[in-house]
């Protein structure tokens, strides 16, 4: 669609990178960007992709911002969560390395997550299908608990589909 990004660092090897957007505000911004082969279950990340954004969105949950189909493949682009995983966060509580949070603010931090979460499967019909630390980000500036990687998510209406199959 005429934007670049520049690639930064590989995320995983399903095709994930971190990378910069110059076009984002007036410095750029980081993006995450995936690239996934064109299929039906692309198509359908896509639309829960387009699910959580748009508006659906809140702020537990990163929105897209692009995406383009080329040779084969879909390159989505998702807003980049700044914070730190919430895996990190508890190995560097554990190890004395970051205070340990107080407990209104663990109340305060999962309180407004199951918020989102509720929200997300109310509005959307998704459910994210691998909520662990390892994809919950302490994001920075407003301090939410940030939920990333749908990669497992799937449409509520197959949620007994994938009951049977498991």
């Amino acid at each position: 669609r005429g934007r670049s990004y520049f690639a930064l660092k590989k995320l995983s090897g399903r095709g994930a990178y971190r990378v910069f957007d110059p076009h984002a505000g007036p410095h750029g911004d980081y993006r995450a960007l995936h690239r996934i082969p064109n299929s039906q279950l692309t198509r359908q990340q896509i639309e829960i992709l387009r699910r959580i954004g748009g508006a659906n969105a809140n702020r537990n949950f990163p929105g897209i911002v692009d995406f383009v189909h080329q040779r084969g493949d879909v390159f989505v682009v998702i807003a980049w969560v700044h914070g730190t995983n919430l895996r990190a966060f508890l190995n560097a509580v554990r190890d004395r390395k970051t205070p340990r949070p107080s407990v209104s603010e663990v109340v305060r931090l999962v309180r407004g997550l199951v918020h989102g979460v509720s929200h997300y499967h109310r509005r959307t019909n998704i459910i994210h299908g691998d909520i662990s630390p390892a994809n919950l980000v302490i994001s920075s500036g407003t301090k939410n608990l940030v939920l990333i990687d749908f990669g497992a998510a799937w449409p509520i209406e197959r949620a007994a589909q994938r009951e049977i199959d498991a």
